[in-house]
């Protein structure tokens, strides 16, 4: 799954990006309302578990998400910076436009924690 950036021209559809890409900016258009969500962490991966001992590690957190409205300038190009899926036991990707990195980010979730130990998860070994 990849997540979506979207951005919102006056007067034309959705622009949605699924994958790094450019928008050029029309003429007439002044600011622009947009939305970006970062990619979730993976999950920690569990060493040396199988079906019988169903050991696993932690789930990783959400992406963020973000929305607001920004000032363009008619016939730029903008970059626009989407996260991908993380490797296992990875953070996730953040989402941006460059050069608007300070108005509109959205982080990526961070990993799960691995479980290296011998015991299921939810167990504590004594």
């Amino acid at each position: 799954m990849f997540f979506i950036f979207s951005n919102f021209l006056w007067a034309q559809p959705p622009h949605t990006y699924n994958s790094n890409g450019s928008l050029y900016v029309p003429a007439g258009v002044l600011t622009m309302n947009v939305e970006a969500w970062g990619a979730g962490g993976s999950g920690g991966g569990a060493s040396g578990s199988g079906v019988a001992n169903s050991r696993s590690g932690s789930g990783g957190g959400g992406g963020a998400y973000v929305n607001g409205l920004i000032t363009v300038i008619p016939g730029n190009t903008l970059q626009i910076k989407v996260a991908g899926i993380p490797e296992i036991g990875a953070s996730g990707g953040n989402t941006t436009i460059t050069s608007f990195e300070t108005i509109l980010f959205a982080a990526g979730g961070k990993s799960g924690i691995a479980n290296t130990g011998t015991a299921p998860a939810g167990e504590r070994v004594v």
